[in-house]
Formats: structure tokens, C-alpha cells, sequence
């Protein structure tokens, strides 16, 4: 049995998680997800990490496995630097900048025509049309769960200057990515950005951005296979 903290992206929730963690209960694990204060202007980066610790105050087990999709490659390794972890899992995500020139490729990662539909209200934080939701984030979940989804997004602060990370955590460290994924300029830009960053050949699965609603299954054995690794 693994312990896994499950930390959701940009605009999102714990509830995103739902679907996987009944996969991941299935297969003998437990796990915990969070909401994390996205939408609140003076919350950082920081913020969100000290968050993620707080909701896994209860999990003593210094093996957990921590995930972050999509934004939340930014986040966990702020996790990883405050908490014992056992690894740390990067799905479909960015990856936390230690200096400007990393957060620059983060920035070059996403796809133009993603930026081309954002909207930014006054306090600075970020949404899309449904159409374009479902487009670059849903394009390949069930209609019942697209909608779902679209009624739980929450609009996303983004901050021009990352919280650089002081150095990278020296744990196990995996990721994930979509073949499909619209968010990013391409797999193959994405692979190379993981290659460069991390030092390690991500693992693929086919489809879109979303895999925790589109594939939880083959994302739940996929993470379970993780935990096999890094338990015995």
C-alpha cells in the first residue's frame, strides 16, 4: 500500500482527482487531494506548497508519492523541500523553475493558441470560454464529465515572477505526459523540456490533458507501477 498526496493544476480542484482515487483505492492505496487557493490574488506559489502540506499532515509515511499535474510541476517540489516525500510525479505539468531562464521555458511550453483564448479579469485572474476549455482541456472526456468539470473550474492567478526554487529535491522523481495534450506546443517539446530539467525520460499516455478524467484507470495503473518501484 502507497500513501498519494494528489495536487491539481491551474483553475482546478481536489475534485479533479476523484475518479483516480477511487482507481487507486481499488488497487490498495490511499490518497489525499486538496484545494489549493488558486483563485486568491496575494496567494504565491509558496502558498500552495504550504497548503499541500497542510492537507497531508495526517500521512506520516515518508514514502508518500507526490503528484502534480500541469501548474502543479511548480508546486510539488516546494512540497518535497518542506516535508519528507518518497518520489515525486510530474503529469502533463511544468516543471518548478530554479532560475529565470527555467521559468522562461516553462512560458515557451504552452501552446499559442491556448493563450489566444484567455480572459483576465481585474484581479489578474485567468479563465476560459467553455468552448476552448473543453477544446485544449477536455477534448477527450465524456460529455457528462466535460460538463462536470467545466461547472467546478475556478479562475487562476497567475504571477509574472515565479518563486524560484533555492534547488532542486534530491528524491525519485518520474513524470508523465499526454501524447495528445493541447495545453502544450507539442509531446515532443514537452519531452524535451522534462529530458533537460529532470535528467529522465518521461512516460507517455495517450490522450489529452486531463488523463485523471479521460483514462483514470490507466492513469491509476500507471501511478500504481510507480509506487511498485519505489516500495519494494
Amino acid at each position: 500500500m502507497a500513501d498519494f498526496i494528489l495536487v491539481h493544476g491551474a483553475m482546478h480542484g481536489a475534485w479533479c482527482w476523484d475518479l483516480v482515487r477511487k482507481e487507486l483505492q481499488g488497487l490498495g492505496h490511499r490518497s489525499v487531494a486538496m484545494d489549493l487557493p488558486i483563485s486568491r490574488p496575494e496567494a504565491r506559489i509558496t502558498d500552495y506548497a504550504d497548503a499541500v502540506v497542510r492537507a497531508a499532515e495526517g500521512i506520516a509515511d515518508e514514502r508518500a508519492l507526490v503528484v502534480g499535474h500541469s501548474l502543479s510541476g511548480v508546486v510539488i517540489p516546494h512540497v518535497a523541500l518542506r516535508r519528507p516525500v518518497g518520489a515525486l510525479i510530474y503529469l502533463c505539468s511544468l516543471v518548478a523553475p530554479v532560475t529565470a531562464a527555467d521559468h522562461a521555458a516553462n512560458l515557451a511550453l504552452f501552446n499559442p493558441a491556448l493563450l489566444a483564448h484567455r480572459r483576465v479579469d481585474e484581479w489578474g485572474r485567468v479563465s476560459y470560454p467553455d468552448e476552448a476549455a473543453i477544446d485544449f482541456l477536455f477534448q477527450d472526456v465524456a460529455p457528462p464529465l466535460q460538463q462536470w468539470a467545466l461547472s467546478n473550474l475556478r479562475p487562476q492567478v497567475l504571477h509574472p515572477n515565479p518563486d524560484l526554487l533555492p534547488r532542486m529535491p534530491d528524491v525519485p522523481t518520474y513524470a508523465i505526459i499526454a501524447t495528445e495534450d493541447r495545453i502544450v506546443a507539442g509531446a515532443e517539446r514537452h519531452r524535451e523540456l522534462i529530458r533537460a530539467r529532470l535528467g529522465i525520460e518521461p512516460l507517455e499516455l495517450a490522450g489529452g490533458h486531463s488523463p485523471f478524467l479521460a483514462r483514470p484507470a490507466a492513469l491509476a495503473s500507471m501511478l500504481h507501477a510507480i509506487a511498485a518501484q519505489n516500495l519494494y
